[in-house]
């Protein structure tokens, strides 16, 4: 594998590293925090309240919902008052309220950690689109660019098990919160050394006289939060509940028109067919685990491990076939 050369941003090989690790950290902490709550959930949901057990899909889905419906704003942020600056304060946001999620085991109320879930998922909703960003304008196409990414991509699945290890450590042998309070005081040092580490020459914003549509932002944030607010509250609470369906279908997310587009309805079935069984079966697995076969949080994470080896295949792979394969091949695959 030959590399092209090194940015003239960085000072040396050791200045990249730390800055492609810092920037990945973004992708890697946004799989840890779900890794942290979803394997040791049947530990930390009896003691901050809850019960009934069709009510343990909020702590996941909360955080799964800001996480996805954020991102399409702060990305546009970033351009406007620099990716640098977003990528701070989200490693900030992430930080305060990775806290106050482990302050929950005080408070013993569903309700409150759910909603400090989700306001823990603006955090890497703020990071995730600066991250990529940063790395794009760093990285000239070329085989470095590719293999930057391709280790961005891998510390997904790396980071959801090192998350569910942490989370299962601090729930089975110690106490829970702890793993929080860990995340939310790494996420603070980072911060701190992307203030350092981040090359000046990336400070300046893309689009500094760009403006944002508030109106549309709002409207489509709304629609959205209702909509994925619909499909995991029915069946917690039953179909036959008016408000339920009610809602899914009075906040339009995109004009109709958008379906012509020739190719978008492809590529938006693919991806949501793609997402939605995604997220369903890390859920189920990890129920069949424990609650049929009686596995605890430790020995969930270490079956679910290998993943670990086939992301970073799958993300290497891709990296190396992506301007010699169409892209829609490039998904089939995958």
């Amino acid at each position: 594998m030959h590399f092209d050369e090194r940015p003239s941003c960085f000072h040396n090989f050791a200045h990249e590293i730390l800055y492609v690790s810092v920037i990945s950290c973004a992708q890697l902490l946004t799989q840890a925090a779900l890794g942290n709550v979803l394997v040791p959930l049947h530990i930390i949901g009896p003691s901050i309240g809850i019960e009934d057990p069709a009510k343990l899909p909020w702590t996941l889905a909360a955080y799964s919902l800001t996480v996805g419906i954020f991102i399409l704003v702060t990305g546009r942020l970033g351009d406007i008052f620099g990716h640098r600056l977003l990528l701070i304060i989200g490693f900030m946001i992430f930080s305060i309220f990775s806290l106050l999620v482990g302050m929950s085991v005080y408070v013993k109320n569903d309700i409150y950690f759910d909603v400090m879930r989700a306001c823990q998922g603006i955090g890497p909703a703020t990071l995730l689109p600066n991250a990529i960003a940063l790395l794009a304008r760093t990285y000239p196409t070329g085989m470095r660019k590719s293999f930057v990414f391709s280790m961005f991509g891998a510390t997904a699945p790396t980071g959801f098990i090192l998350g569910a290890l942490f989370g299962s450590i601090f729930a089975q042998l110690s106490w829970w919160p702890w793993a929080q309070w860990i995340l939310a005081i790494f996420c603070t040092f980072l911060a701190i050394l992307a203030y350092f580490i981040i090359p000046q020459e990336l400070s300046s914003a893309v689009h500094p006289t760009g403006k944002t549509d508030i109106l549309g932002t709002i409207i489509g944030l709304s629609g959205l939060v209702l909509f994925i607010y619909c499909w995991n509250e029915g069946p917690v609470t039953g179909w036959d509940k008016l408000y339920v369906y009610i809602l899914l279908i009075v906040k339009p997310i995109m004009p109709l028109s958008i379906w012509s587009v020739k190719g978008f309805p492809g590529v938006l079935t693919s991806m949501a067919l793609g997402w939605s069984s995604f997220g369903i079966f890390v859920y189920y697995i990890v129920q069949f685990l424990q609650v049929i076969r009686g596995a605890s949080p430790l020995l969930t994470t270490a079956m679910m491990s290998p993943v670990i080896i086939s992301g970073l295949i799958a993300t290497i792979s891709v990296s190396q076939l992506y301007d010699r394969l169409p892209a829609h091949f490039l998904l089939m695959e995958l």
